[in-house]
C-alpha cells in the first residue's frame, strides 16, 4: 500500500463513499505533556479507480457530551493529489495538549472529517485520551489542520 502521487488529469474527484479514514500510527501523542503535538490522519481510496483531491478536509472535534470545535486551517498551500485504489493521502492535526488544572480543556471523543469538496463525513474515535487546550475562540489558535498531502 503506497502513498498517493501528484494529481492525474483523468482522475475523478474522491468522494466520501470511496474513502476510509484511519490514524497513521497506533502510538499517539503524549497527552501527559503540555505543548504542541501533531497526529496524522490517513484517507484511503477503497474504490476501484483513481481519484483526486485538493484542499483541506473539514475537521470537527466532538466531546462525549456533544460539545464541538471546528478546527481552523494552517497557511500551507494545498497541492492536488491522485489516490490510486488502496493508496492513501494524509493530513495533520496539530494541537496543544493540556494537563494544567487551571486550563480551559476540550476532551475529544470523536473526530468528524469531511473530505475536501465533499459533504459526507467520516468519523474516527479519538484514541489518545487526555485533553486539548481549548482555544476554540482564539484568533490564532495553536490547534489547526493541514491540507491533504501525498508526500507524508
Amino acid at each position: 500500500m503506497g502513498i498517493a502521487a501528484d494529481v492525474s488529469a483523468s482522475a475523478r474527484r474522491c468522494t466520501t463513499r470511496q474513502l476510509e479514514a484511519s490514524w497513521a500510527s497506533e502510538t499517539g501523542p503524549d497527552m501527559n505533556n503540555d505543548g504542541q503535538q501533531t497526529v496524522l490522519v490517513m484517507l484511503k481510496n477503497t474504490g476501484s479507480a483513481d481519484c483526486s483531491m485538493v484542499g483541506f478536509p473539514g475537521v470537527q472535534l466532538q466531546t462525549a457530551h456533544g460539545e464541538t470545535w471546528d478546527l481552523r486551517r494552517d497557511n500551507e498551500k494545498p497541492k492536488p493529489v491522485t489516490v490510486s485504489p488502496g493508496e492513501q493521502v494524509a493530513f495533520d492535526i496539530t494541537f496543544l495538549a493540556s494537563t494544567r488544572d487551571d486550563d480551559r480543556k476540550f476532551a475529544p471523543a470523536q473526530v468528524v472529517i469531511t473530505p475536501p469538496n465533499e459533504r459526507g463525513n467520516l468519523v474516527l474515535d479519538w484514541p489518545y485520551g487526555g485533553a486539548l487546550l481549548d482555544q476554540s475562540a482564539a484568533t490564532r489558535p495553536g490547534t489547526f489542520i493541514g491540507p491533504v498531502n501525498a508526500g507524508m
